[in-house]
């Protein structure tokens, strides 16, 4: 399993799953993205493909999932478009903390396939964990 949603009083929360830091933060962002449009429909729309670079640092690693999250949701939303699939992603550790860079496709945003208007996301909840298998727990403003 790739994410899961969980109920949640007013917004969208979901548990991204990983068995490394790379693929948490990919199905972290596949989840977003599902929250956002119809992921599945885009990927069989025709069309132009968008391809969008994201990079971020910080001191942990919640901290560079939510930076990453946060500047993707910036991204897609100032180009108008709608992401669907994480192309390729790479974090590494550095002596100052996590660097990501995450390379994203899009398509043109089109209200077809648009599902709920996303505010942005949640640091108050957010958690990364390992027990018993990697994942983060993503709580998003709707």
């Amino acid at each position: 399993m790739r994410y899961k949603f969980v109920d949640h009083m007013a917004d969208v929360e979901y548990i991204a799953y990983g068995k490394d830091t790379e693929e948490l933060f990919a199905n972290a962002l596949l989840a977003l993205f599902d929250t956002i449009a119809d992921v599945r429909a885009l990927e069989r729309q025709e069309g132009k493909r968008l391809r969008v670079t994201v990079k971020e640092k910080a001191d942990t690693l919640e901290e560079l999932l939510w930076y990453t999250l946060q500047h993707t949701l910036s991204i897609v939303e100032s180009r108008r478009v709608f992401a669907y699939e994480v192309a390729a992603i790479k974090i590494n550790e550095t002596e100052g903390g996590f660097f990501c860079e995450t390379k994203i496709y899009a398509k043109e945003k089109k209200d077809e396939y648009s599902k709920l208007s996303v505010k942005g996301v949640s640091r108050y909840e957010l958690k990364i964990s390992d027990n018993p298998e990697l994942q983060a727990r993503v709580v998003v403003d709707v």
